[in-house]
């Protein structure tokens, strides 16, 4: 089943991806670990075809064969940061800084809440693990976003 609408709001199409993993995760995987219980809601998830959208139409649609690894991470934001580890200026909707033992610097991560493909180019002394920072504009949205546990998924 592929998933082929035309949705115009970036945050629409973030819910229903994020609601279609979360349906199955709960109701298709109970019994299974976490890490197993990942590895198949992604399956799932990658047979219907993970989508990102530009502002007309869709742009880009992301296969099982273009995903290298999911992960579950503890996700926390970011911001007013003048250069970055790699040393490239930050950018709201691009950069996130990771563990590069977990995520290798240069690495491009499809995030779903965003419905955007972000690119490891900055570190940070608490991102170790499975932790991203996402980079946000101001202090104001890095608050509003908070802690949150999300699948990524870095892309080949």
């Amino acid at each position: 089943m592929k998933i082929r609408r035309h949705v115009r709001n970036k945050k629409t199409l973030a819910m229903i991806l994020t609601a279609i993993v979360v349906a199955v995760s709960i109701f298709v995987y109970p019994q299974k670990n976490n890490v197993q219980t990942t590895r198949q809601v992604v399956q799932t998830v990658k047979s219907t075809q993970v989508i990102s959208t530009s502002k007309s139409k869709i742009k880009t649609t992301y296969t099982s064969n273009e995903v290298a690894r999911t992960l579950v991470v503890g996700a926390t934001a970011y911001c007013n940061d003048p250069i970055t580890f790699t040393g490239v200026k930050p950018q709201v909707g691009r950069t996130i800084a990771v563990d590069p033992n977990v995520i290798p610097l240069g690495s491009r991560v499809y995030i779903p809440e965003f419905n955007a493909v972000f690119i490891a180019e900055d570190t940070g002394g608490k991102i170790k693990g499975n932790r991203i920072d996402i980079y946000m504009k101001d202090y104001d949205t890095c608050m509003e976003w908070g802690i949150r546990d999300i699948t990524i998924y870095i892309l080949k």
